[in-house]
């Protein structure tokens, strides 16, 4: 099984990725915490240092680094991956995507709380978050809905996603 779960930030890919990989068998990547390790900064000073463009060379060169590893695994994407370069059609070819559909409101309500740990939005205030998710979730829209599965999140548990994961892609198999 290899799987990628995309989505807007806060959608729960990594915390849904976890649970997927152990109920799966196979080996977990968030491709943030990848990225951290192999520029030995953390991605908020990637940001801060290097650039947005910067990240994303960096961004893209882990993903491949990833997807061409044989065994089954499951990652979870940052938000603008399959935004960028060709991305998401690698990520399509190599492994099943799925995409984390949640509604611009409670997105929002998600991240005013965790805005200082996500570089893009750490500087807004309620008001320019509430903008910013609206339009950036707008034009990443048509990447996201492009994913092999989609699944909305609303009114789930972590847990009860990852279990719906699993038996789209084992329905598929069959």
């Amino acid at each position: 099984m290899r799987v990628i779960l995309i989505g807007y930030m806060g959608s729960g890919k990594t915390t849904t990725g976890r649970l997927l990989a152990l109920y799966s068998k196979v080996k977990f990547y968030d491709l943030d915490e990848y990225i951290s390790i192999r520029e030995q900064q953390s991605v908020q000073d990637i940001f801060l240092t290097e650039g947005e463009d910067y990240f994303r060379k960096a961004e893209a060169c882990s993903l491949r680094s990833l997807l061409k590893l044989e065994k089954g695994y499951v990652i979870s994407a940052g938000g603008g991956t399959p935004c960028y370069k060709d991305n998401l059609s690698l990520m399509k070819r190599l492994a099943r995507t799925v995409y984390l559909r949640l509604s611009p409101e409670l997105i929002f309500q998600r991240l005013r709380t965790q805005k200082s740990k996500r570089p893009l939005i750490a500087d807004l205030s309620d008001k320019e978050l509430h903008g910013f998710i609206f339009q950036n979730l707008a034009q990443r829209m048509s990447f996201y809905e492009q994913a092999h599965y989609k699944v909305d999140v609303i009114d789930k548990l972590p847990s009860e996603i990852a279990r719906c994961i699993q038996q789209q892609l084992l329905q598929s198999v069959s």
